[in-house]
């Protein structure tokens, strides 16, 4: 991906983003985590945007409450994320 494909990463921060996988392959279940883009940079090596997110669980909270579980922060290339 050249420089010009690259999203501005300005513009991903505070996103809110959800990351899909398979729960249970025989029951072909998908199961997700709604979370929020902290940080994105360009990884030169794999040619891709990387992030830091903060993932609150299968749903995001309330706004202006307190999150009901603490968010844990995982590092994702952004192809892997959906934007919601």
């Amino acid at each position: 991906m050249d420089d010009e494909n690259f999203p501005n990463l300005s513009e991903l921060v505070g996103k809110r983003v959800v990351r899909r996988n398979a729960a249970d392959f025989e029951d072909d279940e998908e199961s997700s985590e709604s979370g929020i883009i902290l940080h994105a940079w360009k990884n030169s090596e794999l040619n891709a945007v990387d992030c830091y997110v903060a993932f609150f669980g299968e749903s995001w909270p309330k706004s202006n409450e307190k999150p009901d579980q603490i968010p844990y922060v995982l590092r994702y290339l952004l192809s892997s994320l959906e934007e919601v």
